[in-house]
């Protein structure tokens, strides 16, 4: 039985809706929507009912809610308890994004297999709201990425805090992208419209009143890299 699941139990009826604890969770409504009908069908119950325009938690829902907390109170215990001096074996899935993939995580995958050989890596490189999500829903048994929100549902260690920096051309010398409500007659090199940093970008762009000339949208960091090289 997944804890999470009852996590998010907690989160929806903290904050009252699926909506809030998508948002409290960072994750998408129907992830929340899954985890409580598995959560239903696992106990051969049913947790909410609609009243209204209102998802109410049943009796049968208010009879569990204390053992609900219980579990979430000592479940860092459990996580603790479970460590053991013993060589760990068997399979850690990962989901990564792809630059820290790149250029972060060799290194750190090399000491790991030196350190425990036994466990089996499978790796994926994925968006960091899919990392989120796959966490959540147990497709995933670790994340490095970039913070999205605030995952209280997630055990988080933060690693450090990466500069945002905008690589242009020497020709470009003269553009101030500082400047509001403007035109720049160039183009802007990025990766998939869910990317985190591109958002950022966009958003602080949006701010500004700044457009650009067009967006050349590639799925490849070295593809950019290349693509930047030659128009450059």
């Amino acid at each position: 039985m997944d804890l999470r699941r009852f996590i998010t139990l907690k989160t929806v009826v903290e904050e009252g809706s699926f909506v809030r604890a998508s948002h409290k969770l960072c994750c998408t409504q129907s992830t929340i929507t899954f985890h409580i009908q598995q959560l239903e069908q696992e106990l051969s119950i049913q947790l909410f009912e609609k009243i209204g325009r209102r998802m109410c938690l049943t009796q049968a829902g208010k009879n569990i809610l204390p053992y609900v907390h219980e579990m979430t109170r000592v479940l860092e215990g459990m996580r603790q308890a479970a460590q053991q001096d013993a060589e760990p074996v068997g399979e850690l899935r990962i989901a990564i994004g792809e630059t820290l993939l790149a250029y972060k995580m060799p290194e750190v995958l090399q000491r790991f297999r030196i350190k425990a050989p036994q466990v089996r890596l499978s790796l994926q490189s994925l968006n960091c709201y899919v990392i989120r999500d796959a966490l959540l829903s147990d497709e995933a048994d670790l994340g490095v990425f970039y913070r999205v929100g605030n995952d209280a549902a997630l055990h988080m260690e933060t690693f450090g805090n990466e500069p945002l920096v905008l690589v242009a051309s020497p020709l470009l010398d003269g553009m101030d992208f500082t400047r509001p409500d403007q035109h720049l007659p160039t183009s802007f090199i990025i990766n998939e419209p869910q990317c985190i940093y591109r958002q950022i970008f966009e958003s602080t762009l949006r701010q500004r009143g700044i457009t650009l000339e067009n967006t050349i949208e590639l799925w490849s960091i070295e593809s950019i890299k290349c693509i930047s090289r030659d128009l450059i």
